[in-house]
C-alpha cells in the first residue's frame, strides 16, 4: 500500500471518538487510499500515487451486478515522436481493497464500459473501431469484435447476456454473439453516426438513437426494420425503453422528449420544453416520463397521453439530469445553479434544495434503497445527503477537480466519483463499514509483518 495502514487505525479510532466531525474527512482519506493502493499486475510494474495524478482523467466508470467490480476508463497524454496524444484504457478495479489491473495497453483505446447481467464479463467500445469482451475476474481478452469502420461510440449486453449490440459512427449498429463473438447482424439505415443502442427489456428489439434526427427499433436476431421514429428536428442523443418494453422515450436537441409505441412506431407524444432536452428516464412503473432541459426546468409527463402533471420549477439555471427514486414517489434534479432538489414525483412540490456546493451540479442519483442522494459538482466534490430532511450527511472531498459522476455501488456501501484531476476514487458510504473496512485491512498488515 502507498499509506502505511497503522494510519488506518489512528482514524477509525478517532472517528469513534468524533464519528460527527470526522466522517466527511475519513471517507475521503480512505477513498483515496483505496484508489490508490493497486496492486502489481502480470507486466505493468506496481503503480503509485504518482502514476494515479499524472493520469489525464478518470471516467465512464460502471460497477458489477454483484457489486465487487468496478470498471473504469483511465486517459493519459502520451508523447510520441514529439507529439503528444491521447490514450485511454480499460482498468478493472475490486471494490473491497482496490485491487485494480489494466485490461487493456499502449493504444488501445476505449469508451463506455458495460458488465454483462451475471457480471463475469465486461464489453468495452473503442476508438480504434473496435469492441472487445473481457473476462471480469480475471481481466484477459476474451474476445475482439471487428467490423465497424469508425469509432465505436457504446456497446452493451441483452438482458439475457447472450448477444453484444455495438453503436458506432459508421452509421450502423452490429449484433454480436457474445458467446462466439460472430457477427449476428448488422443494423443499416440511418443518414447518420449512431450514439446510442440498447435493448428492449426481453431482448428481442433494439433502439438506436441517431444524429440523423430519428430512433429505430430493429428486431434483435434478423435484423429486420421495425419501425422508424421520425418527428425530431434535431440530434437524437438517447433512446430507452420502458420497463414493460411497450414505449420508448428520446431526447433531443431539438427541446423535445418523445414517446412512442415501441411495436409501431406510433408516436404517442411529444413532450415540449422552451430548450434543448438533456435527459429523459422513465419511472419505475413506466407511468411517467421526467425530463430536464435547458430551460430551467424538469418536467413530469404522463408516459401515455403526454399530460404534463408536474413542472419542477425552481432551478434558476439549465437543468443537466433528472432521476426518480426506487419508489418512484420522489425526483431529484441537478443543475447549473449550484443546487440539486428533491421534489414530490405526483404534484411536483419541492421537498428540499440540496445547497452546499459552490459550482454546477453536473449529476444526482439515489441510493438504491432510496434513503440517500449522491451528487457530483465541479466544485471539486461529491456530497451524500438524507433524502428525507435534505440534511448534508458527508462531502467527499479530496479531488483538485471538476467532479462529473458520482454514483452508489449495487449495495449502497460505496461511492464512486469520476473526475477530470486524472482520479477516480472509492469512498466508505457507511461508518460501519468503513470501521470493518479499516479493521480488515489492519488484519492484513498485522498478519504480513
Amino acid at each position: 500500500l502507498v499509506a502505511p495502514l497503522p494510519q488506518i487505525a489512528a482514524n477509525a479510532l478517532w472517528m469513534k471518538l468524533h464519528p460527527l466531525v470526522a466522517v466527511s474527512q475519513s471517507l475521503c482519506w480512505l477513498g483515496k487510499l483505496a484508489l490508490a493502493a493497486l496492486a502489481a499486475a502480470p507486466d505493468s510494474g506496481t503503480w503509485t500515487v504518482d502514476d494515479i495524478l499524472l493520469a489525464e482523467s478518470a471516467s465512464s466508470w460502471t460497477v458489477s451486478p454483484d457489486g465487487s467490480l468496478a470498471a473504469w476508463v483511465r486517459t493519459t497524454v502520451e508523447k510520441t515522436g514529439g507529439e503528444e496524444q491521447r490514450v485511454s484504457n480499460l482498468w478493472l478495479s475490486r471494490l473491497a481493497d482496490g485491487t485494480s489491473v489494466p485490461l487493456t495497453r499502449g493504444q488501445d483505446t476505449v469508451e463506455e464500459p458495460a458488465f454483462s447481467p451475471d457480471g463475469r464479463y465486461i464489453v468495452t467500445a473503442g476508438e480504434d473501431d473496435l469492441a472487445r469482451v473481457w473476462e471480469a475476474d480475471t481481466g484477459h481478452l476474451q474476445a475482439t469484435l471487428a467490423g465497424h469502420t469508425l469509432m465505436v461510440y457504446a456497446a452493451a449486453f441483452s438482458p439475457d447476456g447472450q448477444r453484444i449490440v455495438t453503436a458506432s459512427a459508421d452509421k450502423t449498429a452490429c449484433v454480436w454473439d457474445a458467446r462466439t463473438s460472430h457477427l449476428v447482424v448488422a443494423l443499416t439505415g440511418h443518414a447518420g453516426r449512431i450514439n446510442d443502442a440498447a435493448f428492449s427489456p426481453d431482448g428481442r428489439h433494439i433502439v438506436t438513437a441517431s444524429e440523423d434526427a430519428t430512433a429505430r427499433v430493429w428486431e434483435a436476431e434478423s435484423g429486420h426494420l421495425l419501425a422508424t421514429l421520425t418527428g425530431h428536428v434535431g440530434p437524437v442523443n438517447d433512446a430507452a425503453f420502458s420497463p414493460d418494453g411497450k414505449r420508448i422515450v428520446t431526447a433531443s436537441a431539438d427541446s423535445t422528449a418523445r414517446v412512442w409505441e415501441a411495436e409501431s412506431g406510433r408516436l404517442l407524444a411529444t413532450l415540449t420544453h422552451a430548450a434543448a432536452v438533456n435527459d429523459a428516464t422513465f419511472s419505475p412503473d413506466g407511468k411517467h416520463v421526467a425530463t430536464a432541459s435547458y430551460d430551467h426546468t424538469a418536467r413530469v409527463w404522463d408516459s401515455e397521453t403526454g399530460t404534463l402533471l408536474a413542472t419542477l420549477a425552481g432551478h434558476t439555471r439549465w437543468v443537466y439530469a433528472v432521476a426518480f427514486s426506487p419508489n418512484g414517489k420522489r425526483i431529484v434534479t441537478a443543475g447549473a445553479d449550484h443546487t440539486a432538489r428533491v421534489w414530490d414525483a405526483e404534484t411536483g412540490r419541492l421537498l428540499s434544495t440540496l445547497a452546499g456546493h459552490t459550482a454546477r451540479v453536473n449529476n444526482a442519483a439515489f441510493s438504491p434503497d432510496g434513503k440517500r442522494i449522491v451528487t457530483a459538482s465541479w466544485d471539486h466534490t461529491a456530497r451524500v445527503w438524507d433524502a428525507e430532511s435534505g440534511l448534508l450527511l458527508g462531502t467527499l472531498a479530496g479531488h483538485s477537480d471538476q467532479v462529473y459522476r458520482a454514483r452508489f455501488s449495487p449495495d449502497g456501501k460505496r461511492v464512486v466519483t469520476a473526475s477530470s484531476d486524472s482520479t477516480a476514487r472509492l469512498y466508505v458510504a457507511d461508518l460501519h463499514d468503513l470501521l470493518d473496512w479499516a479493521k480488515q485491512h489492519l488484519l492484513i498488515e498485522s498478519g504480513a509483518q
